[in-house]
């Protein structure tokens, strides 16, 4: 009989490789700070290899703005794919979900969530403010090519 891999154990100690320090929080899982947004870590004891990485609380959804942020939430979930935005008690939750295979690559795995999640939040602030457009997708990268001599 296999032996159950203890993701729980191999992510927080990925996390630990990447620089963070998770905290063990409640029952719920583990949270930990980059650079001053709190994300969570929680595992599903009935499903271990299933992982989820959120970020509580992003925007407070009132009855004035409800159909704004549900809008919002809505395109966030569409375009960016692996990203979900959710409403928890009336305040806008994103996360990343992920069934693991093996526990090989953990770091690019997990460095890629965290990243994800971070660009969900200036997408989820962009269009919150009117500073993004789905035609803003090339900008940065046709920036970039230009400064190295391509014209795309």
């Amino acid at each position: 009989m296999e032996k159950e891999v203890d993701y729980n154990s191999l992510i927080v100690k990925t996390l630990k490789e990447l620089g963070f320090e998770p905290q063990k929080y409640d029952d719920l899982g583990y949270v930990f700070d980059m650079e001053g947004i709190h994300i969570l870590y929680i595992g599903d004891e009935d499903t271990p290899s299933f992982i989820r990485f959120a970020v509580p609380s992003i925007f407070d959804i009132t009855d004035e703005n409800r159909a704004e942020i549900t809008g919002i939430m809505y395109e966030l979930t569409k375009e960016l794919k692996y990203v979900k935005a959710f409403d928890i008690n009336d305040s806008v939750w994103i996360s990343y979900e992920h069934c693991l295979v093996s526990p090989e690559e953990l770091e690019t795995l997990v460095a890629h969530i965290i990243y994800s999640l971070q660009h969900s939040l200036v997408y989820f602030n962009d269009k919150l403010t009117g500073g993004w457009s789905s035609d803003d997708s090339g900008t940065e990268t046709e920036d970039i090519d230009k400064d190295n001599g391509g014209d795309r």
